[in-house]
């Protein structure tokens, strides 16, 4: 088959742009490996239940009616979607806990700056200052100087530990790398954060990509789930073909790649060139358990949506030794206003950061002890904080950094992508772009926010 764009990987920026492309009356196809869609954020099936991976909130979130240029509003535009079909149920409060202070974030940025008036009186000013200053920003388009988030923060927010406070949030919701973040970056995340606001779909992430998928088909676009790309084929600067795990070679005018650069230049016929093949990947890995619990979480203490916990005066983004923990982030689906119903019902989610090799070397049977030992210290960590948990878990699951390279290829098992990112989406080749994290947005609006980003750079050229 011959089509005007392939997309490989039917992940949330691969959906957004075939939904785009196909509006247009672009004959598109999505090959997906999995046999299910969605990437990072997927589902799986157990106990009679979908589960979702991955999905702690979708950031950028604002209230139906206000501010009719912000990202989720242009996106609900571009990709013609209603509110009501994505079934958004806000956040009622989480916690950035230290064990010196701890701050209450809302969706309304106004209840965290009395926060700062009070505790941190001589960096109310300054703070106010940056966010002035950041909502004026265009921080999605145009490429900045590379420069460090916590110096750039640093030289409006003089306490050590409101910096580190406010570094935590956004660094563990995106940064690929240890200890630094790229300004750039993080003015995305912290605007997408504490500025609009956390939400989650009411019934998972499931109906959210069953949503997707039928806006894609309802426009002609062609799904292939369980038909991976093994290899591309190029001639000169230009992407011709995709050579499927079945033998199947199916050609197009373009292309876009969701699966990251250094995992799409892993699949070049012929060298690209130094400067791609080298494309350097992430470090940062993360492992979490979802526990299942007899009781609501909230009867236990746990009343936030999310808690990002630093165990330690210092917050520092890197890896730990192994089996160590120092900060963990916590996500209790049950208190997102109106999503007490939902299947994500009495659930507990703990995220924390890990060495990916500890996990991708290890053999299998020390793998699976290995994840029983992280998931029981996870849960005594959590009973010693809320007493009674432990004996009202149910059942347990964990994911690791070979989890998500099992299951979506990402190098190292790391779910940020490389440290180096395409801002502009571009590639080697005149006729393809890469789209979601590699391009510098993560999590799912970044990520259908990249989509429908590079397909309108497309459609300018089909």
């Amino acid at each position: 088959m011959h089509y005007d764009c392939i997309i490989i990987g039917a992940g949330m920026s691969g959906l957004s742009a075939g939904i785009r492309l196909a509006h247009y009356g672009k004959k598109v196809c999505i090959f997906e490996r999995h046999v299910f869609p969605g990437g990072l954020n997927s589902y799986y099936p157990r106990r009679g239940h979908f589960m979702d991976v991955g999905l702690h909130a979708m950031t950028n979130y604002v209230p139906d009616g206000k501010d009719h240029k912000a990202p989720l509003n242009l996106l609900l535009r571009q990709l013609r979607l209603r509110r009501e079909e994505l079934a958004l149920c806000p956040q009622s409060f989480s916690l950035i806990r230290f064990p010196q202070r701890e701050l209450r974030i809302t969706n309304d940025w106004k209840d965290l700056m009395g926060q700062v008036r009070q505790f941190f009186p001589e960096d109310h000013d300054g703070l106010t200052r940056f966010v002035e200053w950041l909502t004026k920003e265009d921080v999605y388009h145009g490429i900045w100087p590379p420069s460090n988030a916590a110096e750039c923060l640093a030289e409006y927010v003089s306490n050590p530990l409101l910096r580190d406070m406010l570094l935590f949030p956004v660094m563990v919701y995106g940064c690929p790398q240890a200890e630094q973040m790229d300004f750039q970056m993080f003015c995305i995340l912290f605007k997408s954060i504490f500025l609009e606001g956390l939400a989650r779909p009411k019934h998972g992430i499931k109906p959210l990509l069953d949503t997707l998928v039928e806006k894609f088909r309802a426009n002609g676009g062609e799904l292939a789930l369980g038909r991976g790309v093994r290899r591309l084929h190029g001639e000169g600067n230009r992407l011709v073909a995709v050579e499927l795990d079945n033998g199947e070679t199916h050609t197009a005018e373009s292309f876009v790649s969701c699966l990251g650069i250094p995992e799409t230049m892993a699949l070049c016929d012929d060298r690209v060139g130094d400067d791609w093949t080298h494309w350097p990947t992430g470090s940062m890995g993360f492992m979490e358990t979802i526990f299942q619990m007899t009781c609501p979480p909230c009867e236990l203490g746990l009343e936030a949506c999310v808690t990002f916990c630093s165990l330690k005066e210092t917050f520092r983004y890197q890896l730990p030794a192994d089996g160590e923990m120092e900060a963990y982030v916590l996500c209790v689906p049950d208190n997102y206003v109106g999503c007490g119903d939902g299947p994500a019902a009495r659930q507990v989610r703990i995220a924390q950061l890990t060495r990916p090799a500890y996990w991708l070397d290890m053999e299998e049977l020390s793998y699976r002890r290995a994840k029983e030992e992280m998931a029981q210290r996870s849960a005594l960590l959590l009973d010693s904080q809320y007493p009674g948990f432990m004996e009202h878990v149910d059942a347990h699951e964990t994911f690791t950094p070979k989890t998500i390279r099992r299951y979506t290829g990402k190098v190292n098992g790391v779910i940020y992508g490389s440290v180096r990112k395409s801002r502009t989406g571009e590639t080697p080749w005149e006729n393809a772009f890469v789209s979601g994290t590699d391009q510098g947005l993560v999590g799912i609006m970044g990520a259908l926010i990249s989509g429908a980003a590079a397909s309108n750079r497309l459609l300018t050229s089909i």
